[in-house]
């Protein structure tokens, strides 16, 4: 089977998303202007390159999804330390889908605990991809997994050192209309 390259963003970069959701989300871009909803200041980051895969951890959240399962494969393949955060271990269809990735349990709609794990990587982070995305596409789920659990990991990635971050969605992709 053919791969393919994982490109990870400056999360520079990632400020110029287009569309509401993602301009909330991930007003990731340097800025010193006050976010008056979420109400904090970001401090500017000048982007740089990860280097060397080896010598830098990516972690993945929602890798135990479809999407978020190649991402792990992937990652790993290509020499990053890759951490990937997961609801619950033991429910893994495919552990060989991790091998040589660190697995760590963790509910990202819990910010508290959230932050404690990526907090405890050890050596830091450095970049991070996101594979959230509800189960159901119900309104609350998809508010509290799709924008506030993402929201929050960006925010806490970026905190432990992070300089590049990937979004991968396919919001309502099973079922297109929000209920």
């Amino acid at each position: 089977m053919r791969s393919a390259a994982l490109l990870l963003l400056p999360l520079a970069l990632v400020g110029s998303m287009r569309s509401p959701l993602q301009r909330k989300a991930f007003q990731a871009a340097p800025r010193l202007q006050e976010d008056q909803e979420l109400g904090r200041v970001l401090a500017p980051r000048e982007p740089q390159a990860l280097g060397e895969p080896r010598c830098n951890t990516v972690v993945v959240a929602g890798a135990s999804g479809y999407i978020g399962r190649f991402v792990v494969r992937e990652l790993v393949q290509q020499g990053y330390k890759t951490v990937a955060l997961v609801r619950d271990p033991a429910s893994v269809a495919s552990p060989e889908d991790f091998a040589g990735a660190e697995l760590l349990q963790v509910d990202v709609c819990n910010e508290a605990e959230l932050g404690e794990a990526i907090r405890g990587i050890e050596g830091g982070v450095q970049g991070a991809v996101s594979c959230l995305a509800s189960r159901s596409g119900d309104r609350t789920e998809s508010y509290a997994v799709d924008y506030q659990a993402t929201l929050d990991f960006v925010d806490l990635v970026r905190d432990a050192g992070a300089s590049h971050f990937v979004l991968l969605s396919a919001i309502c992709v099973r079922k297109p209309l929000l209920h």
